[in-house]
This record gives structure tokens, C-alpha cells and sequence, in this order.
């Protein structure tokens, strides 16, 4: 899970409550993972990014070393046309 301001902490939450019910899960802040944090994030794993505008310098920073990472991205925005939509998978 990853995303910033509120949308980071509705991303908290659903990690928590996936980790809860026996899905692994974690939350990566942006900010966080283009200073090593991406490294935690394996090309097993699927990446939930939550922006409002999708337009977030923190998150579309890191968009592209995680599609070269060949990691699935689903993105929830409220902008379809955003960069996060844009470079989402689903």
C-alpha cells in the first residue's frame, strides 16, 4: 500500500486489516521508499497506490521503478486520467 496524506492513512488501514486477517501485507510511505524503502517491494508482490489527484510528486517519483520492477500496480484516484491511472495496471 502506498499513498500520502489522508490517502496514506486509509493505505495504513488496509494493510492493517489485510495483515489482521492472514494476507501479508505493509504500507509504504513514498516519500520513504525513493530513499530505500523500494527495496522492500518484490516482484511478488502488488503495489495499491491511493492518490486523490494521482498527480502526488512522492508517488509518480516512484511509479516507473516499480513497473521496472515488474511489479503489479493498482491505482484508486479519483483522477482516471492522472499519472498513477496512467502507469496503473488495474
Amino acid at each position: 500500500m502506498m499513498g500520502m496524506g489522508k490517502s496514506g492513512h486509509v493505505g495504513r488501514k488496509i494493510a492493517a486489516t489485510l495483515a489482521s486477517t492472514g494476507t501479508p501485507a505493509m504500507f509504504v510511505h513514498p516519500a520513504e521508499a525513493s530513499h530505500g524503502d523500494l527495496g522492500m517491494i518484490k516482484a511478488v508482490d502488488l503495489v495499491l497506490a491511493i492518490s486523490n489527484s494521482g498527480e502526488v510528486e512522492e508517488l509518480t517519483t516512484i511509479l516507473p521503478v516499480v513497473k521496472r520492477q515488474g511489479v503489479p500496480l493498482i491505482a484508486m484516484t479519483g483522477r482516471a486520467d492522472s499519472t498513477l491511472a496512467r502507469h496503473a495496471d488495474v
